[in-house]
């Protein structure tokens, strides 16, 4: 009888101990999603997206084109505005032989140890607004040849 009756409490602490377990990895589990979702809602409110919409359609100005009279690639500099709130120097207007002209955003160069050329962006934009800019700056760019 003592046997049965350790045996029975024996198997009664191991189901404890495992339901213990259970709700060990289920709380785990809980706090890890909830530590996740409390993250991405801190990148959301410090990295906030702001979208082009109908009621806050993109205005692109192209201020200043100041054309390059060389035989390379790079055919001008640009100055754009959107919005009448930010100002963006130094875009570029490059055109190599047999493809279509494209506008390029400010850009640094840097030289890796090989001495090998790399470009780093200085702004980045999202894609729509990025071909708004496109699209303005070559309309004025072809308007001025």
């Amino acid at each position: 009888m003592l046997t049965w009756n350790f045996a029975l409490s024996k198997s009664r602490s191991d189901s404890i101990q495992r339901f213990k377990a259970v709700d060990a990895k289920q709380e785990l589990e809980r706090v890890v999603h909830r530590a996740m979702v409390d993250h991405k809602n801190k990148e959301d409110q410090m990295n906030p997206t702001i979208k082009p919409t109908t009621d806050h359609p993109l205005h692109i100005t192209v201020d200043d084109i100041k054309a390059l009279n060389g035989t390379g690639n790079l055919k001008a500099f640009v100055t754009v505005t959107i919005n009448d709130k930010l100002t963006i120097h130094s875009c570029r207007i490059v055109h190599q032989p047999g493809q279509a002209a494209w506008v390029s955003l400010p850009q640094r160069e840097w030289r890796d140890g090989a001495g090998d050329r790399h470009f780093a962006p200085l702004i980045e934009l999202l894609q729509e607004v990025r071909e708004a800019i496109q699209e303005e700056v070559l309309k004025a760019w072809e308007a001025s040849q």
